[in-house]
């Protein structure tokens, strides 16, 4: 193989390499921003989860004996939720237009929050919310660890 060949054939390996590791990594997950413990930003979309209520971000409960800021730690909590996960939104069949359905990883994030105690089911919302709430306060998670 002469000099001029081997240096063509090299030039295509660089120029091309990029493009493939780029393909081979997958597409980008978009950007999530936690608001609070209901809502976030994914990519430029706000969304409000539909079916739940989280303490707002300056509210106090009592926690384990002290009054703590229950909206901060629910905050957190969806930040548990929803770290290094690809999150997908969508409008909630039969909700609000400012009502979202959001997965971590597949994993539904209202009954995540309902689930660690850190927030309420809505009134309005899914029946299995309601079950997981009570399992929620009868475990004494979250916000329904009072002592």
């Amino acid at each position: 193989m002469n000099v001029t060949l081997k240096i063509s054939l090299i030039a295509i390996v660089i120029a091309v390499a990029p493009a493939g590791i780029a393909a081979a990594a997958g597409p980008s997950k978009p950007a999530v921003e936690v608001i609070d413990g209901n809502t976030l930003i994914v990519g430029a979309s706000r969304h409000t989860l539909y079916g739940i209520k989280a303490p707002s971000l300056g509210e106090t409960c009592m926690v384990r004996g002290a009054m703590r800021d229950c909206g901060l730690i629910a905050r957190s909590s969806m930040l548990d939720l929803t770290a290094g996960a690809t999150v997908v939104c969508d409008r909630a069949p039969g909700a609000a237009a400012s009502r979202s359905r959001c997965r971590a990883n597949g994993y539904d994030l209202s009954e995540g929050m309902v689930h660690t105690g850190w927030a309420r089911a809505l009134a309005d919302g899914p029946r299995r919310f309601k079950r997981i709430m009570a399992e929620a306060k009868d475990r004494k998670r979250g916000m329904w660890r009072r002592q």
